[in-house]
């Protein structure tokens, strides 16, 4: 009787257990749709931008790597991959460091359930800083050049 008492007490602990972590889960789900809004709306907020460094040919970077891209902003990155949010497909495409084949694209909804969504917001921030950067760039060769040009007249 004893056994059958303990196996009760285990049961009723797991179904507990069970019913905290669907809960958690299900408002996991509903914070993730939340986010998922907030990047489109900070996409919305930042398209002047974006359609002013496409329409200028100008890459999209990223304030802690040195890769460019015209595919769209580099929402994140680790030792291996870089995460570009592509505006003409919708989704995030993973590009390795180290090889030729790119990785399955996944959807946006799905990389902000699995990366840090303060580091994808901070990185499409980045956006506006790029035209302002793309002009220091080019100052920087004007300089280089004239200097150039009046060593060598």
């Amino acid at each position: 009787m004893e056994l059958n008492k303990e196996n009760q007490s285990i049961e009723e602990y797991l179904k507990k257990n069970d019913e905290i972590i669907q809960a958690l889960q299900d408002e996991n789900d509903t914070l993730v749709a939340k986010q998922y809004d907030l990047f489109l709306k900070k996409l919305r907020e930042l398209d002047p931008f974006i359609q002013y460094i496409k329409s200028k040919g100008i890459y999209f970077s990223h304030p802690e790597n040195d890769l460019l891209t015209k595919i769209g902003p580099i929402i994140g990155y680790n030792d291996n991959e870089y995460y570009i949010y592509s505006l003409k497909e919708g989704k995030v495409k993973v590009k390795t460091k180290y090889s030729l084949d790119d990785k399955e694209d996944m959807s946006i909804y799905t990389f902000i359930a699995k990366y840090d969504f303060e580091k994808i917001m901070l990185s499409l921030e980045h956006i506006r800083q790029i035209p302002k950067l793309h002009a220091d760039q080019l100052k920087h060769i004007v300089e280089q050049r004239k200097k150039w040009v009046e060593q060598f007249s």
